[in-house]
């Protein structure tokens, strides 16, 4: 089973999304993407294997997402 550690230190991030450089910005888009991915995979394994699954709807709600703007990248599951 994969373990997510995130850590931000916001004092230390001084950096703006609208600042950085396009390639930046896209590979952090990326990689939030990817996180928020596998994390909707292990979550769904994870509810598979302690449920009795019956129906598969609780296991096929658990969905993954990123939202980006100016200012922020959000992976959210």
């Amino acid at each position: 089973m994969s373990t997510f550690d995130v850590q931000v230190d916001s004092s230390r991030a001084n950096l703006r999304l609208e600042e950085m450089q396009d390639e930046v910005r896209d590979a952090l888009i990326v990689a939030v993407t990817l996180a928020a991915g596998e994390l909707e995979g292990a979550a769904q394994k994870a509810s598979g294997d302690l449920l009795q699954v019956r129906t598969g709807k609780f296991v096929r709600s658990i969905k993954a997402g990123t939202r980006t703007g100016k200012t922020f990248v959000t992976g959210r599951v």
